[in-house]
């Protein structure tokens, strides 16, 4: 089936100092010396894998909210699961809480485990267990949220930003990140009002869990070990129906856990959920103006994982990190400015720093805006959207703790960092550095170390992360991955792919189909001989993973992202997608797109439900047309 050189071996894996260096920024909290080598031996993908397998820095109980504060300082500084951290770091900053009102170490130690123990796991997941937190409950006053009265009503804090700031944001988007716009070009409002009054009172009835030995009453004391749990009393909760998003009514009746379920769930399958987190995911990780291409392929993982799940974050974080946008990035507004905390902690990664006690410079944190859990307000440390001053087409929301006074405060923080003005609670060697520069005497190596360190980490090279631009040649920046590859069909042994080419960059001559039997691991590839973005191959029967390559005048693309296949192997097929349904009169046309994630699909079964029930067998078609249909709903 396929041929395979030992230098595309070593092209698929490894990569050079520059380009591991670049995705080190990104996908950790700095670069150091030994992480560098790791990802330049063993490639992107494969570290990333190794992170996924670490176990969670710890959280102990026990400690006041000083200590959690510096316990996740050092976290983020220097544990081992520098990936977790990142991924926490970014989601907390989309999904917010603060010190300012859950101050703590009670109410915050329990927020960090939920970010930590959520970071890779599914959305929906993380969306479920932020609503029932007691330290989110708190925080944003759902936890004794209860129905209307006579003179009251439904609090609808955390309704409000559920839907704003945590999921789909205010405006309909397009699955590139794009707003939609109606018909007179205006961009078309995500919900009104009405539906945040709606989903308050779906979110009523909660309170803390009681204490051990304590009963369980209506308003419990606050508590901050589980979840929230139902009032004693079911009348807190609004039993009513509520309309929510594009349509979907709760029922009169439900339960306080039946509504949040339902909210969570109608939520979850908006389908402006994907391109808005992987758009926050982008700009806190990667840069903070992806192309809407780029928006599109992580919201495509977000959708589908490529096994039929939706909101896997192992999956849309790979996607993110591992895009050639991340990777080998062509656009000169590509990158971020470093916030503060993004800067420091980097700057301490790269030069080895020990780090003592956190909380002897948190001071100094407070004073550029950014001490750790501690954002003034639920918009986090700055407003996501906001543009680079003096701009109207790139975004720059770092720059808002970036203004004249705090640049030169956040200088004189670095400069006492390398100066030793923080002793053994951040200390650094200089020694290496003594000859770094001739601007200072040689009789003076002390401030000739401090001269190029101080100068190099205010800089703006430093300070900006933009290109990894390839020093090695292994992974050239110009030639751009195909995306949205996907099998078209499988017939016996015979698989037909297609895919987009390069949407960017020079035009591909050709592409490399890898194989493989594990995720990643390229054993096989196989040219497909021409620019067409089809390709059919005649495999053996078993279980692929497949994967394709641009070429351009000898030079290679990163991987596009990952399709499996199973060819004549027992497998439950993969589910339909886009199902689509038109009715005229009595004729009703189905159109829908076959899928093969899982085993080849023979034959496709129609469920009808409604005003009939019934159970059809369909040819191996994606259309199917149907006349003399009974008046009903079906």
């Amino acid at each position: 089936m396929f041929s395979y050189t030992s230098a595309q071996i070593g092209h698929a894996q490894g990569v050079d100092a520059t380009t591991a260096v670049h995705f080190l920024e990104q996908a950790s909290f700095g670069p150091t010396a030994l992480e560098v080598t790791s990802v330049q031996a063993m490639g992107p993908s494969a570290w990333i894998d190794q992170q996924l397998a670490m176990p969670e820095s710890p959280m102990p109980d026990g400690l006041d909210g000083n200590a959690v504060r510096s316990q996740l300082y050092l976290n983020m500084a220097s544990g081992p699961d520098q990936l977790r951290q990142r991924v926490m770091f970014a989601l907390s900053q989309t999904i917010v809480v603060s010190a300012n009102k859950v101050s703590n170490g009670e109410e915050l130690a329990p927020w960090v485990r939920l970010l930590s123990r959520n970071a890779f796991g599914n959305f929906r997941t993380l969306l479920r267990e932020v609503s029932v937190s007691p330290t989110m409950g708190k925080y944003l006053d759902n936890v004794y949220n209860r129905s209307a009265t006579a003179t009251t009503s439904p609090n609808e804090n955390y309704a409000r930003e559920l839907l704003q700031l945590f999921s789909i944001g205010t405006w309909e988007l397009n699955q590139d990140g794009t707003q939609k716009l109606d018909g007179l070009g205006q961009p078309i409002p995500s919900y009104s009002q009405a539906t945040i009054a709606n989903f308050a009172r779906a979110l009523t009835g909660w309170t803390y869990p009681p204490r051990p030995g304590a009963t369980h009453g209506n308003s419990n004391p606050e508590y901050f070990v589980g979840e929230l749990v139902p009032t004693s009393n079911p009348n807190r909760h609004d039993s009513g129906s509520k309309a929510l998003l594009h349509g979907a009514v709760i029922p009169a009746g439900q339960t306080t856990a039946q509504d949040l379920e339902s909210v969570i769930s109608n939520i979850f399958n908006h389908p402006n959920v994907a391109p808005f987190i992987v758009t926050r995911l982008i700009r806190s990780l990667v840069t903070s103006n992806p192309s809407p291409a780029y928006v599109l392929r992580a919201a495509s993982v977000f959708n589908d994982n490529g096994a039929g799940v939706r909101g896997d974050l192992t999956a849309v974080v790979r996607a993110i990190l591992l895009d050639p946008e991340a990777l080998s990035p062509a656009m000169v507004e590509h990158g971020r400015l470093k916030d503060p905390v993004l800067h420091v902690i980097g700057f301490g990664r790269a030069l080895g720093a020990t780090i003592g006690d956190p909380n002897s410079f948190q001071y100094v944190f407070s004073n550029l805006s950014q001490r750790v859990l501690t954002p003034a307000t639920v918009f986090s440390f700055y407003q996501p959207t906001a543009m680079i001053p003096g701009q109207t087409t790139y975004f720059g929301p770092e720059f808002q703790l970036y203004p004249p006074a705090l640049a030169v405060q956040r200088a004189n923080f670095i400069y006492g960092i390398i100066t030793g003005q923080f002793g053994s609670a951040y200390a650094i060697d200089r020694a290496p550095f003594i000859t770094a520069t001739a601007a200072v005497p040689a009789s003076d190596p002390s401030q000739r170390a401090i001269g190029a360190l101080y100068l190099a980490a205010i800089s703006s090279e430093y300070t900006v992360y933009g290109g990894g631009f390839s020093a090695g040649g292994v992974i050239p920046t110009n030639v751009q991955s195909p995306t949205g590859l996907n099998v078209l069909s499988i017939n016996g042994n015979l698989i037909t792919l297609r895919w987009n080419p390069p949407s960017i960059g020079p035009a591909a001559t050709g592409y490399l189909l890898e194989g493989s039997l594990s995720p990643g691991a390229p054993i096989a590839a196989l040219p497909t001989g021409s620019p067409a973005t089809q390709f059919t191959l005649a495999a053996p029967s078993g279980s692929f993973y497949l994967r394709l390559r641009a070429m351009h005048n000898g030079q290679m693309s990163l991987p596009s992202n990952e399709v499996r296949v199973y060819v004549n192997v027992a497998q439950k097929p993969s589910a339909p997608t886009n199902f689509q349904a038109v009715v005229k009169d009595s004729t009703m046309w189905l159109a829908w797109k076959n899928t093969y994630a899982g085993g080849a699909p023979s034959a496709i079964m129609m469920d009808v439900t409604g005003g009939a029930t019934a159970s059809l067998p369909l040819p191996l078609s994606e259309a199917w047309t149907v006349g003399g249909m009974p008046n009903g709903t079906f």
